[in-house]
């Protein structure tokens, strides 16, 4: 083979091998852009779920507002329920019933729970596990939600509005170092109060348009409110200082399972909290 013909074969597997490289270089190219565009499909139809979820939350939270007169609002080291007494949340929890079919019907990735709210009607006060129960139409409870517990509450501060005035005020106070208690309850000729006193347990029953209200805090630190009269009620937890704001939870479970981007969450709604 003469040097023009070795040259020449030269030269062709050369272009070979560039085309080789080019081609594995385009097909590269070409699977990167692919696996780029994949992900970019995947984000967006994850963001899409993603705001879904805070769209239902929203849903739930709003219903509380529009549907009772439960307020919450919270700082580093207390929160506040404002209410007007008695509470009946009936129209929340039948509207929650209505909106589970409704949302998993429209929504196939979602899945709600509400059982265990309707049954319960509890508001979960976290991180520190305390929950806000109403027992009845009349009666609420401050308590340790399951697994939580009451040792951060510091104290309550009650105060009560009766538009109708207050015709009898009785208190049982046991001094202690359980907790601190302050009681203010007004009406338009008198008022019951209980200065701020380090308690161990505590009883108090007033009278206003011919309808009880009672209230005891017991050793454990648990509240109970009952209250057939008419007031303007605004009950502070004083709780130790957390390093940032608390939130509360409706137990509400929602579940997300979209399995064509691998997309699966599992959480309780949450209702937000007031400054």
């Amino acid at each position: 083979m003469t040097f023009s013909n070795k040259r020449g074969v030269a030269y062709t597997l050369a272009i070979t091998f560039l085309g080789i490289v080019l081609l594995s270089l385009s097909l590269l190219i070409f699977n990167a852009a692919q696996s780029s565009q994949s992900q970019l499909v995947i984000f967006g139809a994850t963001q899409k779920i993603y705001d879904l979820e805070q769209s239902i939350q929203e849903t739930f939270a709003q219903a509380v507002v529009q549907k009772t007169t439960l307020r919450f609002s919270s700082t580093i080291n207390s929160f506040t329920i404002n209410e007007t007494l008695p509470q009946n949340i009936s129209a929340l929890t039948d509207l929650y019933v209505k909106l589970e079919p409704d949302i998993e019907r429209d929504f196939p990735a979602i899945s709600l729970d509400t059982s265990f709210f309707i049954e319960n009607k509890e508001f979960q006060f976290l991180p520190q596990g305390i929950s806000y129960i109403q027992e009845s139409t009349s009666k609420i409870k401050i308590k340790a939600a399951t697994g939580g517990s009451l040792n951060s509450v510091q104290g309550y501060n009650l105060t009560l509005i009766f538009p109708a005035n207050i015709t009898t005020c009785s208190s049982n106070v046991q001094e202690g170092n359980v907790l601190q208690v302050a009681v203010k309850a007004t009406s338009p000729g008198n008022s019951c109060i209980i200065p701020a006193t380090s308690i161990q347990q505590l009883e108090l029953q007033m009278v206003s348009e011919g309808k009880n209200f009672q209230l005891t805090v017991d050793q454990n630190k648990e509240l109970t409110l009952d209250s057939q009269a008419t007031a303007q009620s605004s009950l502070v937890v004083m709780i130790t200082p957390l390093t940032e704001y608390g939130h509360l939870e409706i137990p509400v479970v929602m579940e997300t399972n979209e399995s064509s981007i691998r997309y699966y969450r599992k959480t309780n709604l949450r209702v937000p909290l007031q400054p």
